[in-house]
């Protein structure tokens, strides 16, 4: 996405290699936090990304658009919980639905 090779990306991430303008440039177009990048400082992402750029689902409650929005108030680790935990319900109710299946048969 950002035209770099994971070989400059870890060179980066250890220090080796420095961040030119043109990439510094193309990370903010994609919603980075310069300040964070730059200084530590921050959320990672500087706002929640308009809605034409999220996938279009039917949500006539907005539960899925409240959901996203306070997904992106939280720390990274914090929404990969939360993630998780979502994944692990989705599967439990695949699993029952599975269950169910068998049983009508």
């Amino acid at each position: 996405m950002l035209g770099i090779s994971q070989n400059f990306l870890s060179m980066i991430e250890q220090g080796k290699s420095k961040i030119s303008a043109e990439l510094c440039l193309s990370l903010s177009k994609i919603n980075v936090n310069l300040d964070w990048l730059i200084t530590g400082q921050g959320e990672m992402f500087k706002t929640l990304p308009s809605e034409d750029r999220l996938v279009n689902i039917p949500d006539p409650t907005g539960d899925l658009a409240a959901a996203v929005r306070l997904l992106a108030e939280m720390p990274e680790n914090k929404r990969r919980d939360c993630l998780n935990y979502i994944q692990d319900k989705k599967l439990l109710l695949d699993l029952q639905r599975e269950i169910e299946k068998i049983k009508a048969d």
